[in-house]
């Protein structure tokens, strides 16, 4: 039986982290990062300490908290400990944060699907604004 996960993207605007199962295929559909990320949290100059991956992430509850899922650089100080992931792949639908955001996060065995006008975006935008786009 086919069945949805929305991690996000349900009840906001943006965050879209749809996960798809269906027999023993387990894929994404997008990654992004919800328009008004960290608002109560956090301001302009006031961001998550990037230096300590996802700590902040999970702790005011701004990405989910998905075992077998994240790269372990990013897991260094959370208490999910690093594990190969079981997913099969992630569906990007277009390039614009709100699906893309979070993907740096991910981890590199995880294939990434996207058409070429959505790869070529994202990799100028990679190439252009760093900080902007971590993949």
């Amino acid at each position: 039986m086919t069945s949805y996960t929305f991690y996000g993207g349900a009840g906001e605007i943006g965050g879209n982290k749809i996960l798809l199962e269906d027999k023993n295929a387990k894929v994404y559909l997008d990654f992004g990062q919800s328009f008004n990320f960290g608002s109560d949290f956090f301001y302009e100059y006031l961001e998550p300490r990037s230096v300590n991956g996802l700590e902040c992430f999970f702790e005011f509850d701004l990405i989910p908290k998905v075992k077998r899922l994240y790269n372990s650089g990013s897991l260094r100080f959370t208490d999910l400990t690093y594990e190969k992931p079981d997913v099969d792949a992630v569906f990007i639908t277009h390039h614009h944060s709100d699906h893309v955001g979070h993907l740096g996060f991910l981890d590199e065995d995880i294939p990434l699907f996207m058409g070429h006008g959505t790869q070529k975006i994202i990799e100028t935008y990679s190439e252009l604004y760093r900080s902007l786009v971590d993949i």
